[in-house]
């Protein structure tokens, strides 16, 4: 299954003083066009609620998930927390910063089975260029892109693994894998075909607005 997201550019402070939107409510059978669903995504994070219900929805206590491209956790966390402590969430992000406040914030709300993987998802083990935005950490990926504001732009070396070798003799029943690589999607769900063979886990990705997969097709 598949997410359509995008992500926006950094807001200005003025838009972040104002109260939280109420949540879209939408029936079965209203039929939404693209163009609607990306405004509600400005408007109301809706992406992000449809991905937070499809894993509320599949996971339980004592199974594996995998949010790669974690950023702040705000995935990670609650997908944590569903497979409780008898599970195990691989939570994957190259940033340094964003890494280890991902590991601060799961010491603070007491989750130890959220375990932080400081890497970057490919079909390849090795070493390779980063694009971290510092002014918009979810735009940063390993391939440069077109970003519809200035970027501030620190380039990391960040190590390359594939998912296979870090799933290799997992314990835990894989459910669902979250992947929002800026488009390093399909290179990450190569470097995990085997496990994704045996498993058949519910996957989730993004697909850019502005088509960043084909960054790597």
């Amino acid at each position: 299954m598949a997410s359509v997201g995008r992500r926006r550019a950094p807001a200005p402070a003025a838009a972040l003083a104002r109260p939280p939107l109420p949540p879209v409510r939408l029936s079965a059978t209203e039929a939404i066009e693209t163009a609607r669903l990306f405004a509600l995504q400005e408007s109301h994070n809706l992406f992000e609620d449809i991905i937070a219900g499809l894993y509320s929805a599949v996971l339980r206590p004592g199974d594996l998930a995998v949010d790669a491209g974690a950023d702040h956790g705000l995935h990670s966390y609650p997908m944590a927390a569903r497979v409780g402590p008898t599970g195990r969430l691989l939570a994957i992000e190259p940033i340094p910063v964003l890494a280890e406040a991902l590991r601060a914030g799961a010491a603070e709300r007491g989750l130890p089975q959220l375990e932080l993987k400081q890497v970057a998802l490919s079909d390849c083990e090795g070493q390779a260029e980063f694009h971290w935005i510092r002014n918009a950490d979810g735009y940063s990926g390993l391939q440069a892109r077109d970003y519809p504001f200035q970027p501030d732009e620190e380039k990391l070396v960040v190590r390359t693994v594939r998912l296979d070798g870090l799933l290799e003799g997992a314990v835990h029943p894989w459910r669902f894998i979250k992947l929002d690589l800026e488009g390093g999607e399909f290179r990450a769900l190569q470097g995990a075909e085997a496990a994704l063979a045996r498993a058949h886990p519910v996957i989730v990705f993004e697909i850019a607005a502005g088509g960043s997969p084909r960054l790597w097709l």
